[in-house]
């Protein structure tokens, strides 16, 4: 009678059919030997996965689940958990799931999405569903941020969907939908991700989602965290709520002295969340040695103007300086003259304030546009008092 070695070689072998016929025996023999066991369940499972017959598959999985369990610890944990997946592969469900996941390997990815949709509807307590539909929705997100300028709707849409699944934390899935997010919220299209981050549970990042991904010729690109700090910080902007920025800026703190290669924007990331939390000291040290590194940069100057009160000079000096900085398109510094124009005025300083005004007029009707990068003319106080 063939060993428990023997059945292993078989279905090394690829042997499956053979190797369960002599397991079954083996083992009926001697039931109490762990070896035979752990041979007649990996047959088991083997022929699970590679039967074409629903009904061949569910006796397998059948006979599978009334074996005993196998004794305790790590040498088995891995056998353990490849016998629940067999017998829950075999579950009628399951193969419509697999079947479905087909689909998606080959490209019909809006198919499958509706189909899971359907089966989520008909089966909301199946944990399997919802990881299957959550890998389908962070497909469709991954797909939406291809354009320059992704469709917001849709993209918020998905992450509500997400956010109702029932998936595993911390998981790869659960990374994925996090790094999607980040790069949804880089590309302005995502700007409630500070909420998002709070609701997705830094927690639950992984090790792997500190590390650099390595692309072709000797390029990396970006971990989980990177994108997670690059989608703070344009998140920020538009943030109003105290606990999202201390939250937002807890997170940025913690992390961003990693990625050294990052020096340049990172720390003026968590300026602007100091800024905004009403840490201007701790920003202002922070930007400082920013500003030295690109004093031809307005948007260093901008932030560095942001730690001063609009009735210090050094608010004036700043933004002064920032539209002094050589080479730029004027309609980049519409917000700078913007921001000048509403401090000159409040100063009284009406024909330097004038000045500025006419500039973002001329500006506006080279472009031939009536707003200026999320302002609108008609809005601005200097333009509504000066022109």
């Amino acid at each position: 009678m063939p060993k428990a070695t023997d059945i292993f070689a078989m279905l090394r072998e690829g042997r499956i059919v053979d190797a369960l016929a002599a397991a079954r025996p083996l083992y009926a023999d001697d039931p109490n030997n762990v070896w035979t066991l752990r041979a007649l369940i990996r047959a088991l499972c083997k022929s699970i996965w590679e039967s074409k017959e629903p009904a061949q598959s569910r006796q397998f999985a059948e006979e599978l689940a009334n074996l005993p369990a196998l004794p305790p610890g790590d040498d088995d944990a891995q056998l353990t958990a490849y016998r629940e997946r067999s017998i829950l592969r075999a579950d009628p469900l399951s193969q419509k799931l697999w079947a479905i996941r087909d689909l998606a390997k080959n490209g019909a990815h809006a198919d499958a999405l509706r189909q899971l949709r359907q089966i989520h509807r008909e089966h909301p307590q199946r944990t399997d569903v919802d990881e299957s539909l959550a890998w389908e929705v962070w497909h469709s997100i991954v797909e939406a941020l291809k354009p320059d300028e992704p469709d917001k709707g849709i993209i918020r849409s998905l992450l509500l969907e997400y956010c109702s699944l029932k998936v595993k934390k911390p998981s790869v899935i659960h990374s994925r939908i996090l790094d999607a997010a980040a790069r949804a919220a880089h590309k302005d299209a995502f700007p409630t991700f500070c909420g998002f981050l709070k609701w997705w549970d830094p927690a639950n990042l992984r090790d792997e989602d500190f590390q650099t991904k390595p692309g072709q010729d000797g390029h990396t690109f970006p971990s989980v965290v990177e994108h997670a700090i690059q989608g703070l910080g344009k998140a920020l902007k538009s943030e109003e709520n105290l606990e999202l920025i201390r939250l937002a800026g807890t997170f940025i703190e913690q992390h961003y002295q990693r990625y050294t290669e990052q020096e340049k924007w990172f720390p003026y990331y968590l300026a602007r969340a100091w800024i905004k939390n009403s840490r201007t000291e701790d920003a202002k040290t922070l930007l400082m040695p920013v500003v030295r590194r690109n004093q031809s940069q307005p948007w260093a100057w901008r932030q560095l103007a942001a730690c001063f009160k609009e009735s210090e000079p050094e608010y004036v000096a700043c933004l002064s300086r920032a539209l002094l900085c050589p080479g730029q398109e004027p309609q980049f510094l519409v917000k700078i003259r913007l921001a000048l124009a509403e401090t000159l005025l409040a100063r009284g300083m009406n024909s330097e304030a004038k000045h500025e005004v006419d500039e973002i007029i001329r500006v506006r009707k080279e472009l031939e546009s009536t707003v200026f990068w999320g302002y609108g003319y008609a809005e601005c106080l200097p333009c509504r008092v000066l022109s």
